[in-house]
């Protein structure tokens, strides 16, 4: 019976404690600073993510060309530049998984 009226006599202040926490976890979800840093965050993270590729990019289309002895791409036979699109194509496809259609952020 004591832990019962131990309870009660506490019980406000448990009740002005949850609803302080409820409030400062509602303005935080709520809060724009907040969003824009996770947004800056995502956005440079997809920006490294977008370098990287691009250079790995460039990487293999050189090693592709000097491969084949070539300078540039206007030198190659159609079969090597078919093949090249194909490198370039999947690269492509990569990219395009970082800026999908619907992204508002990127709009």
């Amino acid at each position: 019976m004591s832990d019962l009226i131990a309870f009660l006599s506490t019980a406000p202040y448990l009740m002005i404690a949850a609803f302080f926490f409820t409030f400062t976890t509602t303005k935080l979800a709520q809060s724009e600073q907040i969003y824009r840093v996770v947004r800056n965050a995502l956005t440079q993270k997809r920006h490294t993510k977008l370098q990287r590729v691009l250079t790995e990019m460039r990487a293999t289309e050189r090693r592709f060309l000097s491969t084949l002895g070539a300078k540039d791409e206007s030198t190659l036979k159609p079969k090597d530049r078919k093949v090249l699109e194909q490198i370039r194509a999947s690269y492509y496809a990569e990219l395009g998984g970082l800026y999908k259609k619907g992204d508002k952020d990127n709009e």
